[in-house]
This record gives structure tokens, C-alpha cells and sequence, in this order.
């Protein structure tokens, strides 16, 4: 009902809006208007003229009657516009009146759904259709034209966010099949190889992050990650420069800066075991064993004497490079215990968890 009554008021609304400029009343011409005062004056113009012995009584007369004829049309004119004012405002009545309200209504009752109730807004949005299935209608379409660059774009970021990464690995390895390599294409595989990996720079991942630095020097995340791979390999000075020219890149009080700073603090030589430079030449089976020994060094440590924020950080990050998922997660419990009364410190070492895929 009550829609029915705004529907009302809208339309006599309407009406009122055409009808009410329509129903001044009609202004003559100022042409027409000048036009027959301009007749009119002539006429006693010739009267006097006549007079005064100007001019002859039968030029007179034929002037006037010249003069006449002038006047009848103009005033004929007048009462045409007149009468054309008045007859399109009769129209202009009727159609406002009569044919504006019969056709919204005969479209409404075609169109509309005048028998349905009114329906909440919470009810409407039940009906609405919910984040997974759209994400399903898009894997759909992909399904059917596995060549749609553009789906791939969408889907691939949402799938990062949702934690799926095996997906959004084969939607990047899509889009760089499609669309070709790029910088930032192939830093957005890398990174999501590296979430895929629990936070490990995989020798693919790495490979990645080289050839969109090969592109683009100066891409930041590529940089940071390769500073992180050299981290974990024990090439402490060279993650440490990385870290340091990534710095001087970033805006001073922003949360890169903050991260790029820790990781400076916890990457520099002067905060690992003596040797370090050394490990960093050695094979690969030794360098994996002596980094290993280096680990339960300072697992030792800290569970004999504890230690601050970076140092508990640095364990868990070198459990979870080592694979040892156990032991990380222990760590972080124990780090936990260690800092419970240093808001800060807990924080920076939960952070540093996260990055590790360590919860």
C-alpha cells in the first residue's frame, strides 16, 4: 500500500511540474505586438497629414486602406499565437494528466512485480550470492576459456589470500604463459613459491625473483627476497647489503623500513656465531651441517641463559629454514615464556614467526 500512495504523490508531483509553466498565460509576440501599434500610428500619421493639406484625399484614403490591411494581419497573427497556446496547453494537460500515469503504470505491471511482498534488506542480502561462489564462477569460466589472462589476474591474488597457494602458483604460471614474463609476474610467483614453501626461499623461488631483477633492478620485493635467500644460505654480508640498499629505497617510518631493520639487526655478522663467512664457502652437505651445529648453539644458549627479541627470532626462522617444523613451533612457545613481559619484544618474534609460516 504504502507504495503505492509514493507512486501517487510522485505522479501528481509530475503533473503539477508540466502544467504548472504551461498555465501562465500565453504572451503575445513583441514582433506582433510592435507591429500593430506601429499600423495603428501610421493611420493617424495620415489623418494628420490630410489635414495639413499634405497630401490629396484619395491618396489618403488609399494609404489608409493599405495601413488597414497591415493592422487586420498583424492582429490575425496575434490571435493565432493565442489560440496555439491555449491548444497546446490543453494537450500538455491531457497528456500529464492521462497518459503520463497510464503508461508508468502499463510498464510497471509488465516489468515490475506488483504481487510481491517487501522484503527486508538482511533478506535480500541472504539471496545474494556469497565470496565462494563467485570465486567459483570465476574457476568456472577459467575451466571453460583457460585462456582468459584477465581471470587468471583476478583469481590469482585471491587465492594467495585464502592461503591456496598450490592454485595461485598455477594461476601465475598461467598469466606469465599468457602474458609473458614481467617483473612484478614473476615476483608474485616467487613470492607466493616462498608461501608455498612455509617461508623458504626454494632454489625456484630464487630463480624467479633473478629473472625479474634481470628486468627490473630495482624491484623491491625481488631484492628483499634475495636478500632472505642469501640469508638462509649463510651469505650473511651479502643478505645484509641487500638489506641495507633496500633501506635507503624505502620511506624512513614505514613498516618496510621497520622489517628492513630487523632483519639488518638479525642478518649482520655481528650478531651470528664467529665462522660465519667461513660456513657461507664451504659444500653444500658441510655448510648444511655446520649451520646446523651453529642452530643448536644458540638453542643451547637460549634455553640455558635466554636471550632478547632477535635472538629467539633468529631460532625460530632457523628451525623452520632447517625444516623442523617441531622444533620451530617449540621455539616459539619457549620464546613466548622467555618475553611474556615484553610486549614489544613478543610481538617482533611472533612477526618474525609469521613471515616462517610458524604459528
Amino acid at each position: 500500500m504504502l507504495l503505492w500512495i509514493i507512486m501517487a504523490l510522485l505522479t501528481g508531483a509530475t503533473v503539477m511540474a508540466v502544467l504548472r509553466p504551461l498555465s501562465r498565460p500565453a504572451v503575445v509576440s513583441p514582433e506582433t505586438a510592435t507591429d500593430a501599434a506601429f499600423y495603428k500610428a501610421q493611420l493617424a500619421e495620415i489623418d494628420r497629414d490630410a489635414e495639413r493639406g499634405l497630401i490629396g484625399a484619395a491618396e489618403a484614403e488609399a494609404a489608409k486602406a493599405e495601413a488597414g490591411r497591415r493592422l487586420l494581419a498583424a492582429a490575425k497573427a496575434e490571435a493565432t499565437t493565442t489560440g496555439f497556446s491555449r491548444t497546446r496547453l490543453r494537450a500538455a494537460a491531457l497528456a500529464a494528466v492521462l497518459l503520463i500515469p497510464v503508461f508508468s503504470l502499463a510498464l510497471y505491471l509488465r516489468i515490475g512485480s506488483p504481487d510481491e511482498p517487501d522484503r527486508p534488506l538482511e533478506a535480500r542480502l541472504e539471496q545474494a550470492p556469497d565470496f565462494a561462489t563467485l570465486v567459483q564462477k570465476v574457476e568456472k569460466r577459467l575451466s571453460e576459456h583457460p585462456d582468459d589472462a584477465a581471470g587468471w589476474q583476478v583469481i590469482a591474488p585471491i587465492y594467495v589470500q585464502t592461503g591456496r597457494h598450490d592454485d595461485a602458483v598455477r594461476a601465475y604460471s598461467q598469466l606469465l604463459r599468457l602474458k609473458g614474463p614481467d617483473a612484478e609476474r614473476l615476483t608474485a610467483l616467487g613470492e607466493v613459491l616462498v608461501l608455498q614453501a612455509g617461508g623458504v626461499v626454494t632454489a625456484e623461488a630464487k630463480g624467479r625473483f633473478d629473472a625479474a631483477l634481470a628486468l627490473d633492478p630495482k624491484m623491491p620485493a625481488a631484492r628483499f627476497y634475495r636478500g632472505i635467500a642469501y640469508e638462509q644460505d649463510g651469505r650473511v654480508a651479502d643478505a645484509t647489503a641487500i638489506f641495507r640498499a633496500l633501506l635507503d629505497d624505502v620511506p624512513p617510518d614505514s613498516a618496510a623500513a621497520a622489517v628492513l631493520k630487523e632483519r639488518i639487526a638479525a642478518a649482520s655478522p655481528a650478531s651470528v656465531p664467529a665462522g660465519g663467512e667461513a660456513i657461507a664457502a664451504l659444500p653444500q652437505a658441510d655448510r648444511e651441517a655446520a649451520i646446523r651445529g651453529m642452530v643448536e648453539a644458540l638453542d643451547a644458549r637460549l634455553a640455558a641463559t635466554g636471550g632478547d627479541a632477535e635472538s629467539w627470532a633468529r631460532l625460530v626462522r632457523a628451525f623452520a629454514v632447517l625444516k623442523d617444523g617441531e622444533r620451530a613451533r617449540g621455539a616459539l612457545v619457549r620464546a613466548r615464556t622467555a618475553l611474556a613481559g615484553d610486549a614489544d619484544a613478543l610481538r617482533r618474534v611472533e612477526a618474525a614467526a609469521r613471515e616462517v609460516g610458524v604459528e
